[in-house]
């Protein structure tokens, strides 16, 4: 039986999906839910950023690293990507 996948069809070529579910919720709100459905405390702690780098340092992480793990988390953390997409 053949089988149908995005990948393989032309229109699909350079197409990007955004995917997300169906709400925004913080990272508060979904730990929240996982630990209600898993019937474990679990707790989200939000560890500004400077506290982050600063951790990582004394850990003895090369800067370079750092500084790649703080360009990447902003976006993720800052809110600017925040928005329910239909890519599903």
């Amino acid at each position: 039986m053949p089988c149908w996948s995005p990948r393989t069809e032309e229109v699909h070529a350079g197409q990007l999906y955004e995917l997300t579910g169906p709400r925004l919720i913080s990272f508060t709100d979904a730990v929240r839910e996982i630990s209600q459905a898993t019937g474990r405390e679990i707790v989200f702690e939000d560890i500004p950023v400077d506290a982050f780098s600063s951790g990582m340092a004394e850990q003895g992480v090369p800067q370079d690293a750092i500084d790649l793990m703080v360009y990447l988390l902003t976006p993720v953390l800052d809110g600017r990507n925040e928005s329910v997409k239909d890519g599903v």
